[in-house]
């Protein structure tokens, strides 16, 4: 009788330890199926990052010359030189009303720009347009010509001092800055959720009729 107990005990435990051997396999098996997949996912998730990263850098490093292009051609309207050559108030008034629709035409076909301005050789703003950061990610656009009363000085901006000394032809591109407003980091978050603007600016000097700097 004891034998036979005992053989039973022993046939129970072995029965038990085949299906923990088993469960373990089993467990083995799918940690390695986990992992091996898990590995195949993080090699397709970088694969897809790294060409994404590619693409933007190709991007990137074709848009300077495209922006500097730009920046000439915004610089021969002929409604900005008449601005600049304008003497007369009422029709410096009107050619401004001009450059505002030429720039705000512009920056709607092109919304990879967030301002456009004309600062004059004081470092005023002249006129501005622009479009919202949102507006861009969307690209359903939100633009708006800046009114008189929120026009800036951009003196105290170091690109100001090194555009206005450039010759005709040459562009200033900036290091990659914050946006500001007033002498402050522009936010266009909350103060709990903050949301800067980084920004590279384009600069070219423009010239009078007596070939004199005129911002």
């Amino acid at each position: 009788m004891l034998t036979r107990l005992l053989n039973k005990k022993f046939v129970a435990g072995l029965i038990c330890l085949i299906l923990l051997s088993f469960l373990c396999l089993l467990a083995a098996r799918d940690y390695f199926n986990l992992k091996e997949n898990s590995k195949n996912y993080t090699a397709n998730a970088v694969d897809t990052i790294s060409r994404r990263i590619e693409t933007l850098f190709v991007e990137i490093n074709s848009f300077p010359g495209t922006a500097a292009n730009d920046i000439l051609f915004l610089s021969g309207l002929s409604s900005l030189n008449n601005l600049i050559r304008e003497t007369k108030v009422q029709e410096k008034k009107s050619f401004e009303k001009e450059l505002e629709s030429d720039l705000l035409r512009f920056i709607k076909e092109n919304p990879a720009y967030y301002q456009l301005f004309y600062v004059d050789e004081y470092g005023d703003e002249v006129v501005k347009v622009e479009i919202s950061r949102t507006a861009t990610l969307k690209l359903n656009g939100q633009y708006k010509i800046i009114t008189k009363n929120e026009l800036q000085n951009r003196r105290g901006q170091y690109y100001f001092g090194e555009a206005i000394k450039l010759e005709e032809g040459e562009v200033l591109i900036s290091e990659i800055d914050l946006s500001t407003k007033d002498g402050e980091l522009e936010n266009r978050g909350t103060q709990e959720f903050v949301d800067y603007i980084p920004i590279l600016t384009y600069a070219t000097t423009v010239f009078d009729k007596n070939n004199k700097r005129a911002g």
